[in-house]
């Protein structure tokens, strides 16, 4: 089969754009690191993964003896052979900065094909390689979450598309990133429920739960650890029950505590990026509220800084919402793009 997604210069263009973010993150990444400008906490991550590879098993002189104590990362089984060839803390982040790039081609791809106009395809490429979050925490340090960006738009991608096999083993590979994403993947259960199919969407929802309650009450436990969920937010309540009584009773009162000025800069960074038209596909982009609850109601503000990796998981849920939206805008002809190529 020929393979010929580079032989037109749009295809290449993004190709250069692509290879250019990893120039750039890789060459931000090194001077940080050779000017001890790195976060503390990849520490944390690259110390259990050198053990492993040594023969003891996720092993962190830190926290509970071992990093599957506070999350579990299954998707790190994953870079132990690449780590092994390459034992230098540079190599996760620029797997890391590998993976934000690869986003990039799926963002082209479906743009182009959803709003049939590649020039549109470009300009989307260019919003996402030029995100802010882009450039600070995945050039200073490494977190597994980073990496659900590649995954989560390709499980989108073959969504859109029906191809459910491969959409099967992407929202697979997302569930071994982090616990937390399952509660996301529990609520696109439910939009698959209505949106595509009964019988899959109870398949991921079910899947999703299960998943979750395995990893926070087995798995976690099994080495130590327990759930930090409750703690996280025990100015609210404190059991989950309490929580979401009562940030259901006071919402506003909830939402205020700590710095709300960071909390409104946050939220209007993370969809102004995209001109907020993300909103303009209300039923998707109502999969980022999981995410941005667990951030904005956090008791620590790093949670709600778009810098931080907790900001991930909902960059591919904007672009995608926001592709979306940009075809509805014009269908419904609030403006109208005559096709340029």
């Amino acid at each position: 089969m020929k393979i010929n997604f580079f032989e037109e210069k749009e295809e290449k263009i993004v190709l250069l754009m692509s290879i250019m973010f990893i120039f750039l993150t890789t060459l931000l990444a090194i001077l940080l690191y050779k000017n001890f400008h790195t976060i503390y906490e990849i520490s944390l991550l690259e110390q259990p993964i050198w053990n492993t590879i040594h023969g003891n098993f996720f092993y962190s002189v830190s926290g509970l003896g071992n990093l599957f104590a506070n999350h579990n990362h299954p998707i790190l089984f994953l870079l132990l052979p690449v780590y092994f060839l390459f034992q230098y803390t540079l190599t996760i982040i620029i797997i890391e900065n590998i993976f934000i790039a690869l986003g990039a081609f799926i963002i082209y791809k479906f743009a182009k094909e959803e709003l049939n106009n590649k020039l549109l395809g470009i300009i989307f490429t260019g919003s996402y390689l030029l995100f802010p979050s882009f450039y600070y925490s995945n050039i200073r340090s490494f977190h597994p979450i980073m990496l659900i960006i590649p995954l989560f738009l390709l499980m989108f991608y073959f969504l859109f598309k029906k191809k459910w096999n491969l959409f099967f083993i992407f929202f697979a590979l997302s569930l071994l990133v982090k616990e937390d994403i399952a509660i996301t993947l529990f609520l696109l259960g439910i939009y698959i429920f209505f949106k595509y199919s009964k019988q899959k969407g109870l398949i991921v929802g079910s899947i999703s739960l299960i998943w979750f309650l395995l990893s926070t009450q087995i798995i976690i436990p099994s080495f130590g650890g327990s759930s930090e969920f409750v703690g996280l937010y025990s100015h609210i309540g404190e059991t989950p029950s309490e929580i979401i009584v009562n940030t259901l009773k006071d919402p506003i009162g909830v939402f205020s505590y700590g710095f709300i000025k960071q909390k409104i800069t946050y939220l209007t960074v993370l969809f102004r990026h995209t001109m907020f038209t993300s909103l303009f596909n209300p039923s998707f982009i109502l999969l980022t509220i999981p995410i941005l609850l667990q951030n904005i109601l956090n008791i620590s503000p790093y949670k709600y800084n778009y810098f931080a990796h907790y900001t991930y998981p909902l960059i591919p849920i904007i672009f995608m919402a926001s592709i979306f939206g940009t075809k509805r805008i014009i269908q419904t002809n609030f403006i109208k793009i005559k096709k340029i190529v």
